[in-house]
């Protein structure tokens, strides 16, 4: 198996002010790191309101970096995003999705905020409805 250039690809679709990062394979925890950090310099330098992290084909991040993610992107990420409304939106794998899903106040797996909503999906269809949502 080749390595892989970069863990994920970033797509940015502008007329939807909206950033795909879609994981290609398995990643260490520096690399998993290096690639959120991408993520909130992207972020920075455009018009994004907008996040759709597709993480089906990457392995279930360990506690420490479950940890990190937490603190150091999520709470940077609402800064960075434009306008008002901003959604995140992961696709899991079926498998991830039902054990995360008892973890879930209310069993809808989103969580609505002003500063970011943020919801799991097993469909890219629904994820991107979801996020297309108006405000």
């Amino acid at each position: 198996m080749a390595a892989l250039s970069e863990p994920a690809t970033l797509l940015f679709h502008p007329e939807k002010q909206l950033l795909e990062v879609i994981w290609l394979g398995p990643v260490s925890s520096a690399a998993l790191r290096a690639t959120y950090r991408r993520v909130l310099t992207y972020v920075a330098r455009h018009p994004i309101r907008r996040l759709l992290f597709d993480v089906r084909q990457r392995n279930r991040a360990d506690w420490e970096d479950e940890k990190w993610v937490s603190r150091e992107f999520i709470p940077r990420l609402p800064k960075l995003l434009a306008g008002s409304g901003p959604r995140l939106a992961c696709l899991l794998l079926p498998a991830l999705y039902d054990a995360l899903l008892p973890e879930s106040p209310d069993g809808t797996m989103t969580t609505e905020s002003e500063l970011l909503s943020l919801a799991y999906f097993t469909d890219r269809h629904q994820a991107l409805a979801w996020l297309e949502q108006p405000e």
